[in-house]
């Protein structure tokens, strides 16, 4: 089999994050966030310290 190399695009997600999140209204990602909270219900031991 042949070698093969894979080059990734330079991608920065941490660019990429802060212009999607910098378009949005504040209503628009609470509207989502709690969205995400009532789809992804917590399900671990967290514990206060």
């Amino acid at each position: 089999m042949e070698n093969l190399m894979i080059k990734a695009d330079n991608f920065d997600y941490t660019e990429w994050r802060k212009d999607f999140f910098d378009k949005m209204s504040d209503e628009e990602y609470r509207k989502e966030a709690v969205e995400y909270a009532r789809t992804h219900p917590f399900t671990g031991n967290a514990k206060v310290i």
